[in-house]
């Protein structure tokens, strides 16, 4: 189990990275400034779609949830672990906690 929770700290750390790499390519002028500006768009028209648009892109900590999340269960199914369904959920719930914090810190350090 130690060797679990060291994993899912270092899936934390990459999942955190790529989440504030993918925010910075959708800002204006970057290879996803087209999508960054849309979701801009959208966040400005419509209100009423703002919960969807944070998952998709417009919040660093709701996006950066769901990449942990897809990512973690996809690594969890193909490196064969031999767990249960319950530390795979006990580890996913700790990972979106982890995986909080990496991104809150990514954030201080590149504002």
């Amino acid at each position: 189990m130690k060797d679990l929770l060291w994993q899912v700290i270092v899936i934390c750390f990459m999942t955190a990275s790529l989440t504030v790499f993918l925010r910075f390519c959708m800002g204006s002028g970057n290879i996803f400034g087209w999508y960054g500006d849309w979701i801009d768009k959208q966040w400005d028209e419509s209100p009423n779609m703002q919960p969807l648009l944070k998952v998709i892109g417009a919040c660093n900590k709701c996006y950066g949830t769901w990449v942990f999340i897809v990512l973690f269960c996809c690594y969890w199914l193909f490196s064969n672990q031999k767990d249960g369904v319950t530390s795979m959920a006990l580890c996913t719930i700790l990972g979106c906690g982890v995986n909080y914090m990496f991104i809150n810190l990514f954030e201080k350090i590149t504002d």
